[in-house]
């Protein structure tokens, strides 16, 4: 789940992709675009999925090889997301604003967080340390309320 706030954090993948002088191929628009688009956090097949409704042809290493890519160029961030359902990794468009993810271990729910309480922190941490964040991840994992509320109906 994304929070439709954090849409209007997100840079267009497209614009960012011709910042860093990254040839714009048919292939990595329709991937990127994807992405910007998702509304939630997507594995490698899944984007492969939507993209193939706008190119049919496209393969799964073309996929793996353009978010390579937009990752390295911190376009696009890879999660691990606790590794929900068994699947492994999950990409999202980076937004302007650092947040958490929380990821409910019995249903899969994944809920984006941002708290004042991670801004302080990130502070802290810097200011503590002497360390200059570029990037914060925080992930979190456990019941979301709608799991511990049927947890509860049943005890």
């Amino acid at each position: 789940m994304v929070l439709t706030k954090h849409f209007k954090e997100r840079r267009s993948v497209t614009t960012q992709l011709r910042e860093h002088g990254l040839r714009l191929t048919r292939q990595r628009r329709v991937i990127a675009d994807v992405l910007q688009q998702a509304g939630e956090h997507l594995d490698a097949p899944e984007v492969l999925r939507r993209a193939q409704q706008q190119m049919p042809g496209l393969h799964l290493a073309t996929v793996y090889r353009a978010l390579e890519s937009l990752k390295k160029l911190g376009i696009i961030d890879e999660l691990d997301l606790m590794h929900v359902n068994g699947h492994g990794h999950f990409y999202e468009a980076r937004t302007n604003k650092d947040h958490m993810h929380f990821t409910c271990q019995r249903c899969g729910s994944v809920f984006e967080i941002q708290d004042p309480l991670f801004e302080k922190l990130k502070t802290q941490i810097m200011d503590r340390h002497g360390f200059t964040l570029r990037v914060a991840r925080l992930e979190l994992g456990g019941l979301c309320s709608s799991c511990t509320a049927k947890i509860k109906e049943v005890t």
